[in-house]
C-alpha cells in the first residue's frame, strides 16, 4: 500500500469518530436492498464520513464541515447478476452548494478519466429528467484494464434540496440499462423526500 492510500485510510478512520445525529439521519436516507430493481440484492458495506476529510477539499466541503455535515455510503451487490451499486447521500451546507457540486462533477469525472488506468472515454448524459430533483447529470464508461476490466459503469449525480446523492451502477456484459439506473435514482429521491417530510 503506498503512502497516499495509507493516508486516505487514516483519514477515513478519523472521519468515523464523533458522528452523532447526522450519522443516523444520513444512514436513514440510504436505500435498502429491497429498494433496488430485481431480487438477490444485499448490502455489502455501509459507512459514514464527515465532510472535508477524504479527497480534495474545496469551499463547498469546508462549509459542509463547519455545519457538521455527514454523508452515508452504501455498497450493494447482486450474486445472481454480478451487478453492483454504490450510493453516497448526505447534506451540504445549502441548496446552492448542492447544485454547484452536481454541475462540477463533469469536470471531476473528466479528470478521473485522465488519471485512472483503464477508464475509457466518458460519455456525459445531460438529458436525464427526474421530477423533484433540482439538478441531475449522468455519466457512463467501460473499464478497459485493471480488476474491473470489461465492466460497464453508469453514474448519476443529483440533489434534492441541499441533499446530494451519487449513484454508481456497474455490471458485466451490457451492464445496466439507463431506465433501471434512473429507477434507482427515483427511489433515492423518494427516500430523501420521505425523510425530509418526517422531520
Amino acid at each position: 500500500m503506498n503512502g497516499r492510500l495509507i493516508l486516505d485510510a487514516v483519514k477515513f478512520g478519523v472521519a468515523q469518530f464523533g458522528l452523532k445525529r447526522g450519522k443516523f439521519t444520513s444512514l436513514a436516507m440510504l436505500l435498502e436492498p429491497r429498494d433496488l430493481p430485481g431480487a438477490d440484492w444485499r448490502l455489502s458495506t455501509q459507512r459514514t464520513v464527515r465532510a472535508a476529510v477524504i479527497g480534495k477539499v474545496d469551499e463547498v466541503d469546508r462549509r459542509a464541515r463547519r455545519q457538521n455535515c455527514i454523508a452515508a455510503w452504501g455498497f450493494f451487490s447482486n450474486s445472481s447478476t454480478a451487478q453492483e451499486v454504490l450510493i453516497k447521500v448526505g447534506p451540504l451546507a445549502s441548496l446552492g452548494d448542492a447544485e454547484s457540486r452536481v454541475v462540477s462533477f463533469e469536470t471531476r469525472m473528466m479528470s478521473r478519466a485522465q488519471i485512472v488506468r483503464g477508464v475509457s472515454q466518458i460519455r456525459v448524459v445531460r438529458d436525464l429528467e427526474l421530477p423533484g430533483v433540482g439538478s441531475i447529470i449522468g455519466f457512463e464508461h467501460v473499464m478497459s484494464a485493471g480488476r474491473a476490466k470489461g465492466r460497464d459503469f453508469k453514474d448519476v449525480v443529483g440533489n434534492v434540496g441541499n441533499i446530494l446523492f451519487m449513484i454508481t451502477c456497474s455490471g458485466s456484459n451490457q451492464g445496466w440499462a439507463w431506465n433501471d439506473v434512473v429507477t434507482v435514482a427515483a427511489s433515492q429521491r423518494e427516500k430523501i423526500l420521505a425523510l425530509r417530510q418526517s422531520d
